[in-house]
């Protein structure tokens, strides 16, 4: 009998140690979720304003205030013609970047949570660019951004218009 009870004794623990694993590989690697950024168009404010052909679009601009670590994103979801669910439009502008060296778009997150993640890495030049960008998924997805590595606060506004002009 003693022997049955020690084959128990350690049972429990590895089983234990086997679920504990899992749930962190769940949590925290990424899952498979469809999604697609397919595209980004880099305008200066003066071009996106004249583009979009409405001048209120100069207020979002204008009235940013001294916040240079903020992105201000005007964000669009429909239904996509494409095998996704989603397709979501954002016109993101981010006074800190100024005309921006670098910039990277992908999908990020974990198996619960997929978020677009757009990257900037700021060249300290000044310039005022808005990022006008398309992505499609199976869902809507939370839109992050980052200045320079460091994730920076983000002020969405959902608009019932598509923010990214036609370019012809």
């Amino acid at each position: 009998m003693k022997k049955q009870h020690s084959k128990v004794f350690y049972i429990v623990p590895v089983l234990a140690v086997i679920l504990v694993i899992s749930a962190v590989l769940l949590l925290f690697f990424p899952g498979s979720g469809s999604a697609s950024a397919s595209g980004i168009l880099t305008l200066n404010t003066d071009e996106y304003v004249k583009a979009m052909g409405v001048e209120q679009f100069s207020d979002l601009f204008q009235d940013v205030g001294d916040n240079y670590n903020m992105a201000y994103v005007l964000q669009y979801a429909g239904e996509s013609n494409l095998d996704f669910k989603t397709t979501s439009t954002y016109a993101v502008y981010v006074p800190g970047a100024g005309s921006a060296s670098a910039v990277g778009l992908g999908t990020s997150g974990t198996v619960f949570s997929r978020h677009l993640k757009l990257d900037l890495d700021s060249t300290g030049q000044t310039g005022n660019d808005v990022y006008c960008i398309t992505s499609h998924s199976e869902k809507e997805m939370d839109f992050r951004v980052y200045l320079d590595g460091k994730r920076i606060d983000t002020k969405i506004v959902d608009v019932d218009f598509n923010p990214i002009p036609s370019i012809e």
